[in-house]
């Protein structure tokens, strides 16, 4: 094991919600800039590539610091292509030239607000022994007892029978995933058992922790109104951001 660790950025050309998105200005800077800049800077990281379609991207990707090592096959970039097949794609392709890791991270370019903290206590979770793969996500409160459905009457019911079906003591404990990062050892990403990278049914057995994101920076950007809302946000709490300090009201 060299435990050593590359960041992986992916970024299709043909994104359909907000077009060009990966490399739209925002604050004044394409959007994946902000995901390449914060990973060069983390001393933790040995390399840093971007997965991309589109030779745009990867001239922006390439000025920006990143590696561009390769342009993504066509069938690996469609709408509905999973992210794993591009993860499994740029592995295979830097092994085959003998570029080994042991720890994969992906960072999203549509969560332009996580900091430099956050993926170094990914790094360090994801190298324990014991540890598959790491999620960040945001505590999440919720009352299942509040939660209804409308029947075809139009009368409401219980969701769920709270008192049978989840103890009230289980539900103290939510997380909510927030895309800001993830992180797998390179042999679980590899696995052909491996359905998806998060914790869900496919993955019963899939050993997983979590690193707490701040809940003030979770926003990841899919339509025009959480990109207006990511650059608010990045503006109210740039010191956090780019410095880790707190910000001042």
């Amino acid at each position: 094991m060299n435990n050593k660790v590359l960041a992986i950025i992916p970024a299709r050309g043909g994104s359909k919600g907000i077009p060009r998105k990966n490399i739209r200005p925002f604050l004044g800077k394409p959007l994946i800039e902000y995901s390449i800049k914060l990973a060069l800077s983390c001393k933790e990281i040995d390399k840093v590539i971007v997965t991309t379609d589109d030779e745009e991207i990867a001239e922006i990707s390439k000025n920006a610091g990143a590696e561009v090592p390769f342009i993504r096959p066509e069938n690996l970039a469609q709408d509905d292509t999973p992210t794993l097949p591009a993860l499994r794609h740029a592995i295979n392709f830097l092994e085959e030239k003998e570029e080994i890791y042991d720890n994969i991270i992906l960072l999203e370019p549509t969560a332009p607000l996580r900091t430099k903290e956050l993926i170094q206590k990914t790094i360090k979770k994801i190298k324990e022994d014991n540890v598959e793969t790491v999620v960040s996500t945001v505590p999440y409160n919720i009352d299942f007892s509040d939660i209804l459905k409308k029947d075809e009457s139009d009368y409401l019911h219980p969701f769920l029978d709270v008192e049978t079906t989840i103890r009230r003591q289980d539900t103290k404990n939510i997380h909510l995933m927030d895309a800001s990062i993830y992180a797998v050892k390179r042999d679980i990403l590899m696995d052909e058992n491996l359905i998806m990278l998060n914790p869900y049914k496919e993955n019963p057995n899939l050993k997983t922790k979590t690193v707490l994101s701040n809940p003030k920076l979770s926003c990841e950007i899919d339509d025009e109104e959480q990109w207006e809302y990511a650059e608010y946000l990045y503006k109210k709490y740039k010191n956090i951001i780019e410095k880790g300090e707190e910000e001042t009201d």
